[in-house]
């Protein structure tokens, strides 16, 4: 693994520039499941790439809506584009590793089907992977929209090639739709895992930074489409898939012939600190449900139950701290200056 810090790479500051050789051939991996009202944008959104892939690899996992027949009007249309069709209905790992499997490229670049790339995306993200041989992926920052609209937080530096694997094990720091990979380091590592209903790109980020520098741009290239569908609205089931995923990291790594006990005492501590900002958060947003399911998830990771017991108590106060967030900005003023007085 890299060094645990993040650092700055030899090199990294020409990443962003033009590429030294001919541009590199790239697969497009775009998955699908009934997305036949989201399918055309997605897929013209690859098509009009201004360095666009040489492959278009549209896996459809089992859909039964019309989207065959959408896809199929691609095939006919363009002959970068081919239809992967998965017997069985298998979940969005198994359809990206089918892709990642048949592609033929050196880089990969993935896209889930109901989001959208913007026309420059491959031509910002390429040159970052390519001029860095050692990364294993690079992306860039996407935009929401639909239910909600927001750019995602950048979770590591621009442009410059880094470890990745402390904010890893902290959070997802790519969304799918962004990344461009290199297909051999995800080979590597078994591509996505695939018995976890969620949260396959946090396990796969975390699994391949121990072994491999990331870079990432702060450019927004990508529209990540927020609708009642969207598996970003199934978050309890995404904690279970998240916290199974750092159990199984923190048995494999803990277990290892050669394993390091000063790194195991930092993925711990990293872990822990982790658990504890998901009780920061739902008590921020005064979530009683999510206050309630976390405890849950203590013994998936070492100290959870130390965690969890710090902050137990504190989701009966929540019916409470709602009252208190209603009460007008002078008041809280006025009865934060009578406590004071009082103290003294």
């Amino acid at each position: 693994m890299p060094d645990s810090s993040t650092s700055n790479r030899a090199g990294a500051a020409e990443s962003a520039g033009s590429l030294p050789h001919d541009w590199p051939e790239v697969t497009a991996v775009i998955i699908n499941y009934n997305g036949e009202n989201y399918l055309r944008p997605a897929l013209d959104s690859i098509l009009s790439q201004t360095r666009p892939p040489v492959r278009v690899l549209v896996v459809d996992d089992a859909s039964t809506d019309g989207s065959l027949e959408v896809i199929r009007q691609y095939v006919e249309r363009d002959a970068r584009v081919e239809l992967l069709q998965l017997p069985n209905n298998s979940g969005p790992a198994v359809a990206r590793n089918t892709g990642l499997q048949a592609a033929d490229t050196e880089l990969v670049a993935f896209l889930d089907g109901d989001d959208i790339w913007l026309p420059g995306h491959l031509e910002t993200v390429v040159p970052l992977v390519a001029n860095n041989p050692e990364v294993a992926l690079g992306f860039s920052l996407v935009r929401t929209f639909g239910n909600q609209d927001r750019i995602w937080d950048a979770d590591l530096p621009a442009d410059v090639v880094v470890d990745a694997f402390w904010p890893s094990v902290a959070r997802c720091v790519a969304q799918t739709s962004a990344v461009v990979a290199r297909r051999d380091m995800l080979l590597e590592i078994g591509g996505y895992t695939s018995d976890l209903l969620h949260c396959q790109d946090f396990d796969l980020y975390m699994r391949l930074a121990r072994r491999h520098p990331f870079i990432s741009s702060h450019k927004v290239t990508v529209m990540y489409r927020r609708h009642s569908e969207s598996v970003s609205h199934k978050l309890i089931e995404s904690r279970w898939s998240e916290y199974t995923a750092r159990q199984r990291f923190w048995e494999a790594e803990s277990t290892a012939e050669h394993s390091d006990p000063d790194f195991l005492r930092q993925l711990s501590a990293h872990m822990s600190k982790a658990y504890e900002q998901r009780f920061r958060e739902a008590w921020g947003q005064r979530d009683s449900v999510m206050f309630a399911f976390l405890p849950q998830l203590a013994t998936t990771i070492p100290e959870g139950e130390a965690v969890a017991a710090r902050w137990r108590n504190r989701g009966r106060l929540i019916p409470v701290a709602r009252l208190w967030d209603a009460v007008p900005a002078p008041i809280k003023a006025s009865l934060r200056k009578l406590k004071g007085a009082v103290r003294r």
